[in-house]
């Protein structure tokens, strides 16, 4: 009896809900609603790799056409006919040509005439002499001439100096040879033997400051000495 009021109360509670979800229904029916549909990007991914595939190929196609050999082309010479003078010039100036030729043939030669000379006729000429004096060269000395003094005072310089030394040399060697002459003198005149002479000294006389010893005959004890060596014999026996 307690749960009936509930049970009608939830009763209501779905009519209700069921009669707002049909309204609403029957409205977006009228609105068209939007219909969820999966989608995936493996139809674009596929599209793409297509694209990079024929690039590629295309690239790899280009360098192989660019790697095989192509021979050049025959040229194609253009021969040009090449006229000559006299075809070239038209009749017409081929004959006012001849015509200034012909003239200039009749024409009469132009005659030489030659200028008189007057050279011939004038003073030969002479040089005047310069109103100022001349300049005096002072003496002069080049540095050749200078630096080969020099070279040779130099040179006589280093000659005499040469000189010095060689004879200077000469004496000490001289020199020298001299004291080992003298050393070689000295060294055999002390290294020869010479015998010394006997010395003569005085003879020595003794004077005696004592009396003479005088020698006298030994006294024997021989009978102690026999009488102790006969007791030990018979201390033994």
């Amino acid at each position: 009896m307690g749960n009936e009021p509930f049970k009608n109360m939830h009763v209501e509670g779905e009519n209700k809900f069921n009669v707002e979800s049909n309204e609403e229904c029957s409205d977006k029916n009228a609105k068209k609603c939007t219909e969820v549909r999966p989608f995936s990007f493996e139809e674009r991914d596929r599209l793409i790799q297509k694209k990079k595939d024929e690039a590629l190929q295309k690239i790899m196609e280009e360098e192989r056409k660019m790697r095989e050999f192509h021979a050049k082309p025959v040229p194609k010479f253009i021969y040009e006919k090449k006229v000559r003078m006299s075809e070239a010039l038209a009749p017409k100036q081929y004959l006012v040509n001849a015509e200034k030729s012909s003239q200039k043939l009749e024409q009469p030669a132009p005659q030489f005439k030659a200028r008189p000379a007057k050279v011939l006729q004038m003073k030969p000429f002479e040089p005047q002499k310069p109103m100022k004096h001349l300049r005096e060269i002072p003496s002069f000395e080049l540095n050749t001439d200078r630096r080969a003094k020099e070279r040779q005072m130099f040179e006589e310089k280093m000659k005499y100096r040469d000189e010095l030394i060689k004879a200077q040399r000469q004496r000490m060697e001289q020199e020298k040879i001299r004291h080992e002459e003298e050393e070689v003198a000295n060294l055999r005149r002390v290294m020869e033997y010479k015998a010394q002479p006997i010395r003569r000294y005085k003879p020595i006389e003794p004077a005696p400051t004592k009396s003479l010893t005088e020698p006298h005959s030994p006294q024997f004890n021989l009978n102690s000495r026999t009488k102790r060596h006969n007791n030990k014999e018979n201390i033994t026996g």
